[in-house]
């Protein structure tokens, strides 16, 4: 069988990594990696609309946007894959 993923019985799907069924390691590095491309392209963005938005009303509309969209879910993003992490670490060390 060597280094092949065996199925597990019928009926019975064995937790993954972070805890959630069926999913396998590749899956969740996949996703960690999507929230942090997610958050770097949208702080890149709001930093991109602030430089390049002329004075006035423009500017204060890419600001108003920058920090009232999208720096919180950017930052919620982040916070939640934090908190998924410690998580995982304590589910890990109460099942050692």
């Amino acid at each position: 069988m060597g280094f092949e993923e065996r199925s597990p019985p019928p009926g019975r799907q064995t937790p993954g990594p972070n805890g959630a069924a069926g999913e396998s390691p590749s899956q969740v590095s996949t996703a960690n990696s999507r929230r942090g491309a997610t958050s770097a392209l949208l702080l890149c963005d709001a930093w991109f609309d602030i430089i390049t938005a002329h004075r006035g009303r423009c500017l204060a509309v890419s600001v108003a946007t920058a920090v009232f969209a999208e720096v919180p879910i950017a930052s919620g993003v982040l916070w939640e894959e934090a908190r998924r992490r410690t998580g995982e670490h304590r589910r890990r060390r109460v099942a050692a």
